[in-house]
Order: C-alpha cells, then structure tokens, then sequence
C-alpha cells in the first residue's frame, strides 16, 4: 500500500525527525520544514527480500526509512554479493543520486518487511 503524507501529520514527521541520524542532511531542517518536505513523499511498504532499489535505476528520488532493516548491496565481478550497509529507521537512501543525477550505485533489498 502506498499513501501520501499529509502537511497535517506532524506526528510522523516528528518521529522521522528524531529518528535521523545527527550527521543527517536533513537535520539542518527545522521540524516545520521537514514536515513540508515530507508532504510530497509517498508511503512504500515492502516485504522481506523485496528490492527497494536496484543497481541502473534512474536516482530521481530518496527515501527514509520508518521501520525494518533495508541491506545495501552490490554484486561483485565473480557474482558475490557484497552488503555495503544496512540501514534502520531514520536511515536515508538514495540521496547521492538525487544530487549527482546518475544512476543507483547499489542494489536496497529489504532485509525483513518495511
């Protein structure tokens, strides 16, 4: 299911805000104004092992995770998985490409639902 955040719901967007990490970007945002960013975000929940982003798409967005654990990964030459990261609530994914305007680096694969 996905859904729109509304302005109105400041209770999530103060929950985003308590759960970003201190050396966060976005912690340079006033409550106020990262319940105004957060108006056009949308909702994506996954399940276990879905794939949030994969390697080649296009960086046109980034996302922060509310709950669950998300792995960022990337497939070495021989094959092998190689887990670059994990991330938790208040992680924030994707943020380079937005900036830099190319493509996802790594695969973000849902490590159980989200």
């Amino acid at each position: 299911m996905e859904g729109r955040f509304r302005q109105s719901n400041t209770n999530l967007s103060g929950k985003v805000y308590d759960q970003l990490p201190q050396e966060s970007i976005l912690r340079s945002l006033s409550r106020e104004e990262l319940s105004d960013f957060m108006s056009f975000a949308v909702v994506k929940r996954l399940t276990r092992n879905e794939t949030l982003i994969a390697a080649g798409d296009s960086g046109d967005s980034m996302m922060i995770v509310l709950s669950g654990t998300l792995t960022v990964c990337v497939t070495s030459s021989s094959g092998r998985e190689v887990v670059l990261d994990y991330l938790g609530p208040g992680g924030i994914i994707g943020e380079i490409a937005v900036f830099d305007g190319k493509p996802r680096t790594a695969d973000v694969i849902a490590v159980d639902a989200t």
